[in-house]
C-alpha cells in the first residue's frame, strides 16, 4: 500500500471504530516521509494516533513507521497501545506509565516483539509465544481485540495468546 492507500485505510479505521466503539479519535499526525535529495518522492510515513474512550479514561494508541523499499511499502515498527490517560492534550506523545496491554517491537535483551499484560513490566516476549506472530499484528486486529478485553475478557483469552 502507498501512501494515498494508507490515508484512506486510516479514515476508514477512524470511521468504523470511531461512534460504533466510542473513541473519539484525534486528528492523525500522519507525515510522509521524503527523500533528502529530492525532496519531493515519499520514501514512507510516520504514524501517531491516538483516540481517547468517550465511556471511561481509557485510549487506544498506535504508532507505525513504514518505509519504501523496492517495489513496496513496508512497516518498519509500530506499537499499539491501550490504557487510561491522565491528560489528553498531547495523548500520542504520552508516557505509557500504566498499561492495559500493549504491543510493541521494542527490542529487550534482543528478544523482538512483546505484549505487555496489565503492566508496563509484565512482558511477554514473542520466544515465549507459539502464536500468535506479534510482528504480524495490525491495528484493526489490535482494536478489535480491546474490544474484548473491554467486555472482561483477559489479554491472554482476547489476545489468544498460546505459550509454549
Amino acid at each position: 500500500m502507498d501512501y494515498d492507500e494508507y490515508k484512506n485505510f486510516v479514515r476508514g479505521v477512524k470511521k468504523d471504530y470511531g461512534k460504533s466503539l466510542g473513541i473519539g479519535w484525534l486528528v492523525p499526525s500522519l507525515r510522509p516521509v521524503y527523500d533528502v535529495a529530492s525532496k519531493q518522492e515519499c520514501i514512507g510515513w510516520r504514524l501517531k494516533w491516538a483516540g481517547p474512550f468517550v465511556a471511561d479514561e481509557n485510549y487506544v494508541c498506535v504508532r507505525e513507521d513504514w518505509a519504501g523499499t523496492p517495489g513496496a511499502y513496508i512497516r518498519r515498527y509500530f506499537s499499539y497501545h491501550y490504557g487510561p490517560y491522565h491528560r489528553l492534550e498531547g495523548l500520542e506523545d504520552a508516557k505509557w506509565k500504566a498499561v492495559v496491554v500493549r504491543i510493541d517491537a521494542r527490542s529487550y535483551n534482543g528478544r523482538g516483539f512483546h505484549i505487555h499484560d496489565g503492566r508496563k513490566d509484565r512482558r511477554i516476549h514473542q520466544d515465549e509465544l507459539s502464536s500468535p506472530d506479534l510482528s504480524q499484528s495490525g491495528m484493526v486486529d489490535f482494536i478489535e481485540r480491546v474490544t474484548e478485553v473491554r467486555k472482561g475478557q483477559s489479554v491472554t483469552d482476547a489476545f489468544e495468546l498460546r505459550f509454549k
